[in-house]
């Protein structure tokens, strides 16, 4: 757990320019999208549909 303590606060501690601050958000949107997807799931019991199946050759 220290461990990403660590590297959390190494985040923090970057310089305002670096890229680490643009994609932070994008991080939580994403990261946002997949809990309420799981919540939904969860909730409806539910198995992940793939939104677009891989067709065959």
């Amino acid at each position: 757990m220290s461990n990403l303590l660590t590297k959390f606060n190494w985040v923090l501690l970057q310089k305002p320019e670096t890229d680490v601050y643009r994609s932070l958000p994008l991080a939580i949107a994403l990261a946002n999208k997949m809990a309420r997807q799981i919540w939904i799931m969860l909730t409806k019991n539910e198995d992940y549909k793939n939104p677009m199946p891989i067709m065959a050759a």
